[in-house]
């Protein structure tokens, strides 16, 4: 038996295209390429601007029904990792539908952009449209092609090991998703032992995972090689569209956490430690406080109608997509066994809908989790009549800000899932969202320092990666007593699905807190004007890079250490602290 579900058709939310008006029955490399040769004839030769831009709406329509069927492709992998069906139609898709979209789309931008309308093209479209055509000529040449075929196939195997996850809590042996759940059990020999089970699992599948980095890093650093870059994480960079920032502002970035945000979090760590009467913390009681873990007032079935009141007291705007979304059985919520660990928000570009994954299994992290992944619905609800596909989701480090801020921007209307135990969570979420920000940093130095190995021609073997990662948990996680289970120290980054499946997906986190720290607070003095300034960042979709859509919103650029330090100095009195 395997743990899939049906994914909604959607029939009645077909594309309304001017061009593409009949769908294959099953997509093909063939029919990819037909269409796009029909695109390509119409502008051979010395083709006209109004000619081009009538062919990138062509070729919109087309991506977008090739990227409906990869995510509806891939939603299903995650969902049923043990389904074999799933996992055949993932690798099909793998090695012979996206191949043929980048081959097919990378000729046609490069035509684009040797021809002479790209100021036209620009005018109609825009500037940050151009950079990221221009972008993606360099960082998708079909050089790379079989070696992304062979990397998607490789981290399949890193989902499908953790789907296969358990943990044992309380004498049952549960999908990892209940580990989150356990952390706040109150008995400590309880929490001890199920934390401890699944750092049985991690260490009993080290091998494989380290065969699966390995071979990972391997095939990225031949990508950077194969286009002539110095590094993987230049290109990365640019696959990332980090336009504005580069990671000399990363570092920078990382070094005004270590100043400002680090001792924070020291001073916190110290205070649990003392209320466990204990010198530091050990790593199985990270959430246990002084105060007792909120229970949540409703089931796991009833979380959804929950959120649909909390979300309808912040407005209508917040409330009737969310609505949308459960008429169209467009979220996924439960944990079940065989399914992808994690949570995410895709979309099926041809109907221009979210779609959220989830694994809910009755803990206050439930409620983060699903506000969280809303907000990246959301924002794609309301950047969903903007025409081209690429231009409707920001980059990543803004997408964080749309679902970061809603966790936030909830807090007063959360009675229904907590009770009488609001504040507790409230508070509990805030402090977690500070503690959290060292760890970003970390991952982040882990990544450049590795690459950095990678592209000197040394890289870091599976022992050096655990001193590494050890060595950096010590210095940014400090007051939390590593030596009471040093397995985590060396091997809590095998668990983090961005290091291996989205290098460099992870600062991204700290960034968006810095500006949802920052709209929160707004919020405390004038709701209606941070709820507006929130809703318009949501509806600017992709259309401007990060920094300038933050500094557009009337918001402090997160990369300068003095908007750093105002914001946790203003989150000192609401974490208790000043």
């Amino acid at each position: 038996m395997t743990s899939s579900i049906a994914i909604p058709t959607l029939d009645h939310l077909a594309p309304t295209n001017s061009w593409l008006t009949e769908l294959p029955d099953e997509l093909t490399s063939e029919w990819i390429g037909a269409r796009y040769g029909e695109i390509m004839a119409d502008v051979a030769g010395e083709a006209s601007a109004d000619q081009w831009i009538t062919a990138i709406r062509r070729v919109n329509e087309l991506a977008s029904h090739i990227s409906t069927v990869i995510s509806r492709a891939r939603l299903w992998f995650r969902q049923a990792s043990d389904d074999p069906d799933a996992t055949a139609v993932n690798k099909r898709i793998n090695s012979e539908i996206v191949p043929a979209a980048s081959e097919h789309g990378i000729a046609f931008l490069r035509a684009m952009v040797a021809s002479d309308c790209m100021d036209a093209i620009e005018q109609e479209f825009g500037s940050h449209y151009r950079q990221q055509v221009e972008t993606e000529c360099m960082v998708g040449d079909p050089v790379n092609i079989p070696l992304k075929v062979e990397l998607s196939d490789v981290l399949m195997e890193y989902t499908s090991i953790f789907g296969a996850a358990t943990v044992t809590w309380r004498g049952e042996t549960l999908p990892i998703s209940y580990a989150r759940k356990a952390m706040h059990d109150e008995d400590t020999e309880s929490r001890r032992a199920a934390h401890a089970s699944v750092m049985d699992f991690v260490a009993g599948a080290e091998p494989q995972l380290q065969q699966i980095f390995d071979r990972a890093m391997e095939l990225r650093g031949q990508m950077a090689s194969n286009l002539g870059l110095d590094s993987f994480t230049t290109l990365q960079y640019q696959s990332m569209e980090r336009f504005d920032w580069t990671p000399e502002h990363a570092a920078s970035f990382r070094e005004a956490v270590r100043t400002h945000i680090v001792p924070i979090a020291h001073k916190m760590r110290m205070m649990q430690a003392q209320s466990h009467e204990a010198t530091l913390v050990h790593p199985a009681d990270l959430e246990i406080w002084p105060e007792a873990t909120p229970t949540l007032a409703v089931e796991v079935d009833e979380q959804l109608a929950t959120a649909s009141k909390s979300l309808h007291e912040l407005g209508a705007s917040f409330g009737d997509p969310f609505d949308t979304m459960m008429r169209e059985q467009l979220i996924d919520l439960k944990a079940r066994p065989g399914k992808g660990t994690g949570a995410f928000c895709t979309s099926f570009a041809d109907q221009r809908v979210p779609y959220i994954f989830c694994n809910s299994v009755g803990s206050p992290d439930d409620v983060v989790t699903l506000l969280h992944e809303f907000g990246h619905a959301l924002q794609c609800w309301r950047s969903r009549d903007i025409e081209l596909m690429q231009m409707r989701w920001p980059t990543l480090e803004a997408c964080e800000i749309h679902s970061m801020t809603l966790e936030l921007l909830a807090f007063p209307h959360l009675e229904s899932f907590f009770g009488d135990q609001t504040h507790v969570f409230c508070q509990q979420h805030l402090r977690s969202s500070l503690l959290v920000v060292p760890y970003m940093a970390q991952v982040d130095d882990y990544q450049h320092q590795l690459y950095a190995a990678v592209a000197a021609g040394a890289p870091l073997d599976a022992t050096a990666r655990g001193d590494l990662w050890e060595q950096l948990t010590r210095q940014w996680r400090p007051g939390i007593d590593w030596d009471a289970e040093p397995r985590v120290a060396r091997l809590r980054w095998l668990q983090q699905l961005h290091i291996f499946q989205s290098p460099f997906y992870y600062l991204d986190y700290a960034l968006a807190r810095m500006v949802s720290w920052q709209l929160w607070l707004r919020s405390l003095e004038d709701l209606d004007g941070a709820l507006a300034t929130y809703l318009d960042l949501c509806s600017a979709g992709g259309t401007k890079p990060f920094r300038q859509l933050v500094m557009d919103a009337g918001l402090g650029d997160p990369f300068d250490e003095d908007v750093i330090a105002s914001t946790a100095a203003q989150l000192l009195p609401q974490l208790g602290l000043d």
